[in-house]
């Protein structure tokens, strides 16, 4: 399959995704506060988030936000979501997200989708982690050690760890 790249609607051309899940920015001059500005064409880096699917950051007007390459690509390619659908994986999981892995679809369908291919998550795997590894990411937080860090030594995602840290989730659990 030959990788074709559009621009991401809304950052201003800044941005480009591939037909197979790939996102870049595109190389350009802006004019600062401080002066003109040059930026290279770079492939952006993706990371899994705390749902399970690939995010990435983009940037426009100094605001970062995060973006699911799922949807971007979908949005992209095939159209903007239509009302009671959502982003719906193929056979090859939540982390290809090829224009061909992908389609728009009823809850429901995803649901029999996920069921069917064995990526229904539940449990500790949707974030209901058992309160003794909270305390854990606690004592650890409280030590100074980073969120990146914390998940490398407890699995358990930087986003729930930010989480925890600033007391979103988990609250009542004390070290």
């Amino acid at each position: 399959m030959e990788e074709i790249w559009k621009a991401i609607a809304g950052y201003g051309g800044g941005y480009e995704v591939s037909s197979i899940g790939r996102v870049r920015s595109i190389a350009r001059t802006v004019q600062t506060k401080s002066g003109v500005r040059e930026y290279r064409s770079v492939l952006r880096k993706q990371s899994e988030g705390s749902h399970g699917y690939l995010v990435v950051s983009l940037s426009s007007v100094g605001k970062i936000t995060t973006e699911c390459v799922h949807r971007l690509v979908l949005e992209t390619f095939v159209g903007a979501c239509p009302d009671g659908m959502e982003v719906c994986h193929g056979k090859a999981g939540r982390l290809d997200n090829s224009v061909e892995n992908l389609r728009w679809d009823t809850r429901a369908e995803n649901i029999r989708d996920q069921i069917r291919h064995g990526t229904k998550r539940t449990g500790a795997t949707i974030g209901k982690w058992l309160e003794e590894q909270i305390r854990d990411v606690k004592r650890k937080l409280a030590s100074g050690l980073g969120q990146t860090e914390i998940e490398r030594m407890t699995g358990i995602p930087k986003e729930t760890v930010h989480a925890v840290k600033k007391e979103r989730i988990w609250r009542w659990v004390n070290v």
